[in-house]
């Protein structure tokens, strides 16, 4: 008897409503989905999108720490952004919960570090990519630019009047 597996489907976790409680503000909604996004950015030091499309990576890629959860994608995000002594970050990132021991932090950090290089390759290849198909955009919009402002001269000369 052949059986087919259910192809597993991946779920963007909810990262604002984790760093809602890493915040001590879980049920809190502040303002707009934007200042929402900007507290993010603040706490954690980087993008709401750039945690999702690097949680989608890791877990692409079969990274993910075994038993690892969104929140320690968090943890090192914060760990990343401040460096905080011991125990001021087990206080910081256990939010409502209260603090977390070194321990664990300090495996969940440094475990999601170690697979986050793992991406190095995969990212900085899509870095550079992005970067020349940008540098290929811009040069097309100086070219087409050059061009219009040409055959504006061109028609005002034509049609009599000069500068």
């Amino acid at each position: 008897m052949v059986t087919m597996m259910e192809e597993e489907t991946f779920v963007v976790p909810d990262f604002i409503g984790l760093a809602r409680d890493i915040q001590n503000r879980s049920s809190k909604q502040v303002g707009t989905p934007e200042v929402e996004k900007r507290r993010f950015k603040e706490f954690f030091g980087t993008s709401l999108e750039v945690v999702e499309i690097l949680w989608e990576k890791l877990y692409e890629g079969d990274f993910l720490p075994d038993k690892s959860q969104p929140k320690h994608l968090l943890w090192t995000c914060y760990f990343l952004k401040v460096y905080p002594k011991q125990e001021t970050g087990c206080s910081a990132v256990g939010g409502i919960s209260g603090a977390i021991s070194p321990k664990t932090m300090k495996h969940w950090v440094w475990d999601f570090i170690e697979r986050i290089g793992e991406l190095v390759d995969d990212v900085v290849r899509l870095f550079i990519l992005y970067f020349y198909l940008l540098s290929l955009y811009h040069s097309h919009l100086y070219h087409h630019a050059s061009n219009v402002e040409d055959n504006l001269r061109k028609q005002t000369e034509s049609e009599g009047y000069s500068q």
